[in-house]
């Protein structure tokens, strides 16, 4: 019989098993302030991460540009700073257990 590795995990008082960390401040934080589309520097700024790790998440399709400049720069809207947050909060709160 093969006994599952739930089990060898240790829960603590708190652990991802036992509480979902709260990401509601940053999905409703206030972005009235920000003017849409940002570009890929100000997406660094507002999510409190790398330019690379953007660039890093755009290529893996994990977020998406909104528009592109004549230039060709990535234009990243209220969706893709939303997601960032997210993603942030969770890698924080993986990186605390």
């Amino acid at each position: 019989m093969i006994k599952s590795k739930v089990e060898n995990i240790p829960v603590g008082e708190v652990s991802f098993l036992t509480e979902i960390p709260d990401i509601s401040k940053f999905i409703n934080s206030d972005d009235d302030a920000l003017d849409f589309p940002l570009s890929i520097s100000q997406l660094a700024q507002a999510a409190q991460t790398s330019v690379h790790t953007i660039r890093n998440y755009a290529l893996e399709n994990i977020i998406h540009c909104e528009e592109k400049t004549k230039s060709g720069y990535a234009l990243y809207g209220l969706c893709a700073l939303k997601r960032l947050r997210i993603l942030m909060t969770l890698i924080t709160d993986s990186h605390q257990l």
